[in-house]
């Protein structure tokens, strides 16, 4: 279920900080979680990376967020997100998740569950793989605080009112760069959304490491996204993608 208006927050112009210890109020597990950052004040864009899940010793489940505001203008903000549509829970040792019979659905988010307390598992980016004869994959990265080895699986799933084919970019392997400035027609809030890129070639691999929102001077609100090419084979191409993504369930 979606969540907005959560709370009344300050941050700094160029202030970074995580926000962990979320929970429902009866610390039970809401499977995979995206939180946000929804500013109130204009000018001061919101950067959100490093979700994360951590299973207690308590038996509550709890998530968090790294949230930067890079300016120019101190801010309040809430918290906003929610969780996903057709959820998956896989086992994977590959860092890899197939849908179904491999086939394209869309953007998806992965997150990491751990299986053992205590231990933190923070999402360091999530992505979208095109191998041959249209086979899709959704890549993930993590890493664990502290750095010991755990058991955990990958959850995620799809957005509500999601969008697809939204123009047409080129991106050389190994470069990265952010999609600033988006925004619906009438400048309105959509609330908590993500942004992905979807290859168009054999072998790309796109990630997607950061999201940000701003409330404009001129009243609109601003999405954007940072974009990395990660081609399978390394070396020097150019590969294009269109945008897709959606808000939450």
């Amino acid at each position: 279920m979606a969540f907005n208006g959560i709370g009344y927050y300050s941050i700094k112009a160029h202030e970074s900080y995580r926000f962990d210890g979320w929970h429902w109020p009866d610390g039970s597990d809401h499977g995979a979680q995206y939180f946000s950052a929804h500013p109130l004040e204009p000018d001061g864009k919101l950067v959100i990376t490093e979700q994360n899940k951590i299973r207690g010793s308590d038996g509550r489940t709890y998530y968090g967020f790294r949230v930067t505001n890079e300016g120019p203008n101190d801010v309040h903000y809430s918290v906003q997100g929610g969780g996903f549509v057709n959820g998956f829970d896989v086992q994977t040792g590959s860092g890899i998740v197939f849908l179904g019979n491999d086939e394209d659905h869309g953007a998806q988010f992965c997150s990491a569950n751990p299986l053992d307390p205590d231990v933190k598992m923070v999402m360091t980016g999530e992505g979208k793989l095109r191998l041959h004869k249209d086979q899709i994959g959704y890549v993930s990265g993590a890493v664990n605080e502290p750095n010991v080895g755990i058991p955990f699986s990958v959850q995620g799933g799809g957005f509500t009112n999601g969008f697809n084919n939204v123009q047409f970019f080129t991106i050389k392997s190994g470069e990265s760069y952010r999609l600033d400035g988006w925004s619906w027609p009438d400048g309105s809030d959509h609330g908590a959304q993500y942004f992905s890129a979807d290859p168009s070639d054999e072998f790309d691999s796109l990630w997607i490491t950061e999201q940000n929102k701003t409330l404009g001077p001129d009243g609109r609100y601003y999405y954007g996204f940072r974009v990395t090419n990660n081609h399978v084979n390394g070396g020097d191409f150019v590969n294009g993608f269109s945008v897709q993504g959606g808000g939450f369930e």
